[in-house]
């Protein structure tokens, strides 16, 4: 087998090349080319699984390299007879990084998903993208949200959270046409409970708004009936996705009193008062 590759070093940069490496050449007559494999932590196996790039060269860029992670670079050298080296490893603390993520945390609250990050430095005019998927083998899509600012300081809200799944969240800095990944975090958000809101507002003139949370796709009814208990209007019938919803009232033509709004989801009834004044 030939020797195991000498000098290898390597730099990550947000722009132009997400993970650049280069190494000193073997000296055997019959090499082949170089492999690079990216693993967690020293022990990690070099395979067909984890292999990243395969050069004749003593150089390689371009390649997707988290900085936060706690991820491995082995490198070897193949002859033409298929025999492989040792391994070169590269542990991330030697892998210089122009913009360092310091620290990133996401969170959930009733105000939804809050991911926040810190920089060592800002790039310039850098344009953040946030991007969400809500299963592992998904595709990431990109999101919009409010994101604040200050100094290396970020902060993103994501009030679209999918409820009763995991939310995986990448962020990335948008380089020219691509996008190059900062870090990626998720977080479990609770399933909506059945629930009916009191409508707002109340006491109404004329109309009115009802609000309710489904935790599954489900048929959903929602209907008025006044004192009497006699059913006035149908605000609603038919099937409604799972997470908050709101359905408008206008009661045109209706007496002022006390009225009862229904919710049938499944086999559950939710019943709420309401007032109208002319």
């Amino acid at each position: 087998a030939p020797c195991t590759p000498d000098g290898a070093a390597g730099q990550y940069d947000y722009s132009p090349e997400r993970l650049s490496l280069h190494w000193h050449p073997n000296t055997e007559a019959d090499l082949s080319e170089y492999r690079v494999y990216r693993g967690q932590g020293t022990g990690f196996t070099p395979s067909d699984i984890n292999l990243i790039a395969c050069t004749p060269d003593t150089s390689v860029s371009g390649l997707d390299y988290f900085p936060i992670q706690p991820w491995y670079i082995k490198i070897s050298a193949v002859d033409k007879h298929g025999n492989e080296s040792g391994f070169a490893v590269l542990p991330p603390e030697y892998i210089p990084i122009a913009t360092v993520v310091t620290s990133f945390s996401s969170s959930w609250n009733e105000n939804g998903v809050e991911i926040k990050w810190t920089l060592t430095d800002v790039p310039f005019n850098a344009e953040f993208r946030v991007s969400r998927k809500t299963t592992e083998n998904g595709k990431y899509a990109q999101i919009t949200g409010d994101l604040e600012s200050a100094g290396g300081f970020f902060f993103f809200r994501d009030a679209g959270a999918v409820r009763g799944k995991t939310n995986h969240y990448r962020v990335a800095v948008l380089d020219g046409a691509r996008e190059v990944a900062f870090f990626e975090t998720s977080i479990r958000v609770p399933a909506l409970d059945l629930a009916l809101y009191q409508n707002y507002p109340n006491p109404f003139n004329r109309s009115t708004l009802f609000n309710f949370d489904l935790p599954r796709a489900m048929d959903v009814e929602l209907t008025v009936y006044d004192i009497a208990g006699r059913r006035v209007a149908k605000v609603f019938s038919g099937k409604k996705a799972a997470g908050a919803h709101e359905l408008p009232f206008r009661a045109d033509g209706f007496p002022s009193g006390v009225y009862f709004y229904k919710l049938r989801a499944g086999n559950k009834t939710l019943t709420k008062k309401m007032v109208l004044t002319r």
